[in-house]
């Protein structure tokens, strides 16, 4: 469980550098507006900066970080939390999370709030355990006043280098939302809403997303093509135990953070999408 302290007096010792590193910036981008950067520096001094002291987070499993944050909704203009805007953050290995603005930028006292953490230049923050020599910085989205629902990692986007709001029109989700030849099968609707959050921060699909980490699962082959049945799920649960070669970047999903309900549906959703095989006009690849 996510523990999160307002600090008051409390210390941490922490880690400090012989050498100070060279200043970072964050990109910000929104709809009509010119693109925003602000250095770590300025955002470590932002008049809504907050010191808080956090636990268990899914990049620091295992330990206690005191942190200066910045509430989202502080960076971000209010205008932006409905529906029909999404905040994408681009990270620097490639992932790209996809978040709806209305819960990012949250004000109400009984929901999650986000805060954006930066990394000082004076104090960086302990190595990652998977990614040894790599921290979360420069920029690491963290939630507080979460209930006690599992946490889902691809919502706490780390290594964060940009920032920008996207209107649904842009987000190319039609091209790989269910149509009418679903039909009332809500358990492909439930399988798209399942990848959207837990697979397309690092996949693209149909040439169509930003995330840059893994390839595309529909082009050329979709997994549920050349996959035996059964290894589709294992592969999911535990990579290492289907392939391993080096590079490999998949994370393990265990049932705290994919449900069996929640994985039976991504399969059937890419089953679906096997059979709608299309390349994204705005994609890059």
């Amino acid at each position: 469980m996510l523990r999160v302290l307002l600090l008051s007096g409390f210390a941490l010792s922490c880690r400090s550098p012989a050498t100070p590193r060279p200043p970072r910036t964050l990109e910000i981008s929104t709809p009509g507006s010119p693109v925003v950067i602000l250095s770590d520096e300025q955002l470590l001094h932002h008049r809504s900066s907050v010191s808080l002291v956090v636990s268990n987070t899914p990049a620091y499993d295992r330990s206690t970080l005191k942190l200066t944050a910045v509430p989202m909704k502080a960076l971000l203009p209010a205008e932006y939390s409905r529906p029909e805007f999404n905040i994408v953050f681009e990270c620097l290995d490639g992932f790209a999370a996809v978040i709806p603005a209305s819960r990012v930028l949250d004000g109400s006292r009984e929901h999650p709030q986000a805060l954006l953490a930066i990394e000082g230049p004076m104090a960086p923050w302990p190595p990652l355990r998977q990614r040894p020599g790599a921290t979360a910085g420069p920029f690491y989205l963290i939630w507080t006043r979460l209930p006690s629902s599992r946490m889902v990692p691809e919502e706490w986007p780390f290594q964060i280098r940009k920032i920008t709001v996207k209107p649904l029109a842009e987000m190319q989700l039609r091209n790989i939302s269910p149509d009418s030849s679903a039909g009332s099968n809500s358990a492909i609707t439930g399988g798209f809403e399942v990848f959207v959050r837990q697979c397309f921060p690092c996949h693209t699909l149909n040439g169509a997303g930003d995330g840059h980490m893994g390839p595309d699962l529909n082009l050329p082959m979709n997994p549920t093509e050349y996959f035996k049945e059964g290894i589709f799920e294992k592969y999911v649960r535990n990579p290492d135990s289907v392939r391993k070669w080096n590079g490999q970047r998949m994370p393990s999903f265990p049932k705290e953070v994919l449900t069996d309900e929640e994985l039976v549906q991504i399969r059937l959703y890419l089953e679906y999408m096997a059979r709608r095989k299309s390349h994204s006009s705005s994609s890059g690849d």
